[in-house]
């Protein structure tokens, strides 16, 4: 593929920005994936020893780096790879001086060494022990090693996992952040108060991180990995793009001695336990297995790692219990409804949907049925519903995963070496689909891949200069959707253009569903390529450090979302789901019919930033951080420039775009005066000091204070905006409210069905009414981070260390969707021409919503005219009626505070254990959650924001997490008593949680502003929980009393705040027992039995995109308040190892 270059004003910043590195003769950095060590040579008196040559060797491959003692004594050897070493200090009239032990991913750690006066010949050594203190840096940091990530029980060999147990870490509401658009492994994590995801994930020094929703990119499976580091709050300059953490990855790399793995983990449901609301055990029969190989191609030069992994999962998922037409529904009798169990129906009045009277008798005519509805029944498995229609679907899940990964390490001379690292990984999911029940068809299908390679290149320029290069090209690759057969609307009959022949989106309260908004077909496909470039120099007192990055990344987008259209019975028609559903009247609140086309991105963005610090030691055992990082942000554009701005003057002055004519006034395009190709500002003076200051009183290194504070932005995903492009005439998304036809949703639609249309559009492009517009502030600021810390870590016993941190944040500039257009509450009813303050569409009892005609007596507001009423159409009828309800501006205007405690205690593998125990204290507020990107409003009060203030959906106030991996080994024990005993490990990994918040909301739309947030109002003195003990039978349910709440009155807000309610807690213990049997002196064989969820604890709380799936949370739902789900029972798993 041939590309154009384009110095555009943009391109031409950057090049001039970064001009002075490209001078540089290899700039160099303490890259991500490396280490760092300084201090000063003394003499017994104190006294600094200069020109001490000072050499560093990494034990296992024998490679080394060289340096020398400058005229205070100061030596410092930045980016050295991790892992073991041996520090060696040669001087004139001194005896050597050697130290060993282990360096860490991210360690930044002073080792001062003290001569003794004596011959060359003599030589002193010194073992650390343990995990040394760090003196460099003033951030919360924890390290994972190596063998926390290969022994631990991690369910589904997901070393993301791991993330968790850093402290301060919790499971994110998801929003629309990962799922089927991204990588199946991508997880949600909120670390120390930042949202989730703004994470910098890094692999080998390369960036890792999906630009899509900035998630991360799979990680390589354990054993592939050397270890990994979660740094957070007040980071140093060279560390950019993403505030929340720096999440380190180094996978393994060769030595001079082979070592290896070769490994099976095998799972099914023989002796699992049965989920708390199921009768049967789960069906998951699961195969991991593969193997490592590393090793040396030339001794102490050339080396290479490689490793696979491949994964076979076969499983019925749990059972989805849906509600289907009765033989009595089918013969239009709904006098008999359930009054129980999860079909249980509310008693509310009933009306006849077809003509709005009411009917006591609760009988509807069967020759007003839906064909379409008729036509579908076909395709639902009726024949296995029980008394009361309700049936349960399971749902296969099948998939599998292949992971594949390569390292070759080179040393070409002492100054100079390089690394390689490819890594690839494929996942296949199939979708499902059968004639007699078209219920499977609520799994999507997925082929996804990822590929990643980065190449790194230390030099050394000087003894006291390095250069330090990573260059990393990743792509991303899911296409999404069905891959067996099904069909669509037009199938059943139903009167729209279908985009696709396989696809058919249905949403029911209390009924049953079919297809899903993530089960459409698309492609999702990012590729980024990222090059960084820094130099670290010891000058004097001052270990300076310069450098930059540049980002650049393309998203190639088609999402078919509603591009075959989705259809919502709420059962506002009759009171009855399945009987709108039965006689084909579609109602919702907001959107009861929607369709588009098909929503296609291609968005690019380049990012850079240039930064320079100095770490200086005015004292040795003082030292200061501060620097300064410049990263501006240039905001993506889509390559066609899709999109629009919207300017409210214009609109109220009834101006019009001269790209396309036809669009309602205020709406401007690419190529009209003023409006850029990224419809906003960029922001070019985002400057981001960072300072810190770490002390070792005492000068012993065993005990250290912190302090840091530090200002950091966050480059907003490519998602966030990606609606943007979606706006008309691009996509047209239109939905429809009020009662709409199920066999014909646009009859009576002004100008008819609006689909296909002609696309590209053009300057005679026409616009539909009450279609869906996101749009961007003409300034858009760049979120940001303000973080503070304080803390202290102290070193004692045997490798013992124990830390205390605080940990603080105030986040600023956050972008969320706010709705500028919401339907205004008109009160009274019609009473003719000119009542209700002159709106064109009178509300009535039934009929279409686009045809409505006047009657006496019927509400100024309902939900059937909310088009009618929003802000801008009151203002112009004509032109305001292009807007729907939910048109909503991504603003910059979300704020979050975070306040935390972490006490924390560890202990690094020696004396055959390794132990690490967290717990965290925090509190944290916001006025919304990230969504992942803006698909409409965030907030219920659109005029004021700030009333939605609650706490953050990740606002988890207790944190407890302990790891220990402990090996017996029983020295004093021979023969068949020490063969018994010794060889064993247990690897226990406990995680306690106090309760996640959820939000309650009304489930329907009785502010009338067509956004649907409503949240009800609370009863005074009413107790808001139940207190009920859940009961495996289906007793008890209830987890909230119903009767602590009301809807909230027709044109009102209810009193109920954001998030105010909170889950029960969580209690997992994991536990892996093991038994190594040495076979070789090289050479051993692991059996090892892995249980999640050992003690068989029901858990309740289940995180999602709205915070807790495992409870009803609306309202209006006749299951509200219910416990409706719970997390995995104990689950065993067995495994067996050969490692060498």
């Amino acid at each position: 593929m041939r590309r154009n270059l384009i110095i555009g004003p943009s391109n031409l910043l950057l090049l001039l920005a970064l001009l002075p590195l490209m001078l540089l003769p290899k700039a160099w950095a303490q890259a991500a994936g490396t280490a760092s060590v300084q201090g000063t040579v003394t003499d017994p008196t104190g006294a600094a020893v200069p020109n001490a040559k000072v050499t560093l060797t990494k034990t296992d491959t024998g490679t080394s780096r060289i340096t020398v003692s400058d005229g205070s004594g100061l030596y410092a050897l930045p980016n050295v790879p991790v892992g073991p070493y041996s520090l060696t200090v040669e001087a004139t009239g001194f005896s050597g001086y050697t130290q060993k032990g282990t360096l860490e991913v991210g360690n930044n750690i002073q080792i001062n060494p003290e001569l003794t006066v004596g011959s060359a010949t003599e030589h002193v050594e010194v073992q650390a022990s343990g995990a040394t203190l760090e003196t460099e840096t003033s951030t919360f940091k924890q390290v994972i090693d190596q063998a926390r990530i290969t022994e631990l029980p991690l369910n589904g060999r997901q070393a993301t996992q791991l993330v968790l147990i850093s402290g301060g870490a919790v499971t994110a509401p998801s929003g629309d952040m990962v799922g089927s658009k991204n990588y199946a492994s991508s997880v949600v994590i909120a670390v120390a108060g930042s949202q989730g995801n703004y994470n910098n994930y890094v692999l080998d020094g390369g960036y890792h991180t999906d630009n899509f929703t900035n998630v991360n990119l799979p990680f390589p499976f354990p054993d592939a990995l050397h270890e990994f580091s979660v740094e957070s709050n007040s980071l140093p300059a060279r560390s950019g793009l993403h505030p929340g953490s720096l999440v380190n990855v180094v996978t393994n790399s060769g030595s001079n001695q082979w070592h290896g793995t070769a490994f099976e983990f095998l799972r099914n449901n023989i002796i699992n336990a049965t989920n708390f609301f199921s009768t049967a055990k789960d069906t998951v029969k699961r195969s991991q297995f593969g193997g490592t190989l590393g090793g040396k191609i030339i001794s102490d030069k050339l080396f290479f790692f490689g490793g696979y992994q491949g994964t076979r999962e076969k499983k019925v998922g749990n059972s989805t219990g849906y509600c289907l037409p009765t033989p009595a529904m089918l013969n239009g009798d709904f006098s008999q409804m359930p009054t129980s169990g999860n079909c249980a129906r509310a008693t509310a009045a009933f009306r006849d949907p077809t003509t709005g009277v009411l009917t006591p008798s609760r009988q509807i005519n069967p020759a007003t049925f839906s064909p379409a509805a008729r036509a579908l029944l076909s395709y639902l498995p009726l024949s296995q519903a029980d008394s009361v229609g309700r049936v349960n679907v399971a749902l296969p899940g099948n998939n599998t995963e292949d992971q594949y990964i390569g390292r070759v390490d080179f040393t070409w001379s002492p100054r100079h070496s390089l690394f390689g690292r490819y890594y690839l990984t494929n996942y296949n999911a199939p979708s499902y689909y059968s004639p007699t029940n078209i219920l499977l068809t609520t799994v999507p299908g997925n082929d996804q891949r990822v590929q990643s390679f980065t190449l790194g290149d230390t030099f050394l320029i000087t003894p006291k200069m390095v250069n330090t290069f990573h260059g990393t090209y990743s792509r991303r690759r899911n296409n999404r959707g069905p891959t067996a057969g099904g069909i669509n609307a037009n199938t059943v009959g139903i009167n729209i253009f279908t985009y696709v022949p396989v696809d058919l989106r249905i949403q029911m309260t209390g009924g049953f569903q079919t297809g899903c908004g993530t089960c459409s077909p698309g492609y999702f496909n990012v590729n980024t390529e990222d090059f960084s470039d820094d130099v670290d120099w010891l000058v004097g007192k001052h270990q300076l450090a310069f450098g930059g990055e540049i980002l650049r990344t393309g998203d190639n987008t088609r999402a078919g979302y509603l591009f075959n259209g989705s259809f919502t019975f709420a059962g506002l028609a009759s009171g009855e789901t399945l009987a709108d559903f039965l006689t084909g009247q579609l109602t919702g609140a907001p959107v009861a019919f929607g369709q588009s086309r098909s929503q296609d991105t291609t968005y690019r963005q380049t990012v850079f930033g240039l930064y320079a610090q100095d770490t200086w030691h005015p004292r040795p055992n003082l030292t200061i951080n501060y620097g300064v990082r410049w990263e501006p942000n240039l905001y993506q554009v889509d390559k066609f420039g899709r999109g629009s701005t919207f300017d409210r003057a214009a609109f109220d002055a009834n101006q019009h775009s001269t790209v396309f004519p036809n669009s309602p006034a205020g709406s401007f395009y690419y190529g009209d005066p003023g409006v850029s190709k990224s419809f906003t500002s960029n922001q070019l003076a985002n400057v981001s000091p960072r300072v810190g200051v770490t002390l070792d009183p005492f000068g012993t290194g065993k005990t250290v204070f912190r302090m840091g504070g530090a200002m950091m932005y966050d480059t907003p995903s490519l998602y966030m905006s990606q609606r943007l492009a979606s706006n008309p005439p691009f996509v047209n998304e239109i939905g429809l409210n009020g009662q709409v036809p199920f066999d014909d949703p646009w009859r009576g639609y002004p100008n008819g069905n609006p689909f296909p249309g002609v696309f590209p559009p053009d300057a005679s492009a026409t616009f539909p009414t009450n279609t869906q517009w996101v749009l961007l502030q003409r300034t858009m600021k760049t979120p940001v981070i303000y973080q503070w810390n304080a803390s202290v870590q102290q070193d004692f016993g045997n490798g013992w260390m124990f830390s205390l941190n605080y940990l603080g944040n105030q986040q600023a500039h956050q972008w969320l969707g706010n709705g500028i257009n919401p339907g205004v509450y008109i009160p009274g009813n019609w009473t003719g021409p000119g009542s209700c303050n002159g709106i064109s569409q009178i509300p009535v009892s039934s009929g279409v919503n686009t045809v409505l005609y006047p009657q006496v007596g019927q509400p100024c507001s309902a939900t059937s005219n909310t088009n009618a009423r929003t802000q801008l159409s009151l203002v112009n009828s004509t032109q305001g009626q292009g807007y729907g309800p939910t048109m909503t501006l991504i603003t910059d205007g979300g704020t979050t505070s975070y306040n935390g405690v972490i006490a924390a205690i560890q202990h690094r593998m020696s004396d055959n254990f390794s132990f690490l125990a967290n717990y965290t204290w925090s509190k944290c507020l916001a006025v919304a959650d990230n969504p992942g990107d803006v698909a409409g409003p965030a907030f219920e009060h659109t005029d004021n924001p700030r009333l939605d203030r609650g706490p953050c959906g990740f606002d988890v106030r207790h944190i407890f997490n302990t790891t220990l991996v402990a090996r017996s080994h029983f020295a004093g024990l021979q023969g068949w008593k020490g063969a018994l005993a010794n060889g064993w490990q247990v690897a226990p990994l406990i995680r306690i949680l106090s309760g996640s918040p959820f939000n309650v909301t009304s489930g329907i739309d009785n502010s009338r502003t067509g956004i649907g947030l409503d949240r009800p109002n609370l009863i005074p003195g009413v107790p808001l929980y139940t207190g009920n003990k859940i009961q495996r039978t289906g007793a008890n349910l209830a987890y909230l009393n119903r009767a602590a709440f009301t809807q909230n009155a027709v044109g009102t807000y209810g009193n109920l705040s954001r998030n105010a309610f909170r889950t029960p807690s969580f209690y997992n213990v994991d536990l892996a027992v093991s038994r190594i049997f040495p076979i070789h002196e090289r050479l051993a064989f692991q059996l090892r039995m892995e249980a999640f969820n050992v003690m068989n604890h029901p858990n309740f709380t289940v995180t999602s995109a709205s915070g807790a799936s495992a409870f009803t949370t609306a309202l209006n739902s006749g299951t509200f308040g219910n416990v409706t789900g719970a997390a995995d029972p104990r689950i065993f798993q067995l495994a067996g190892k050969f490692t060498f």
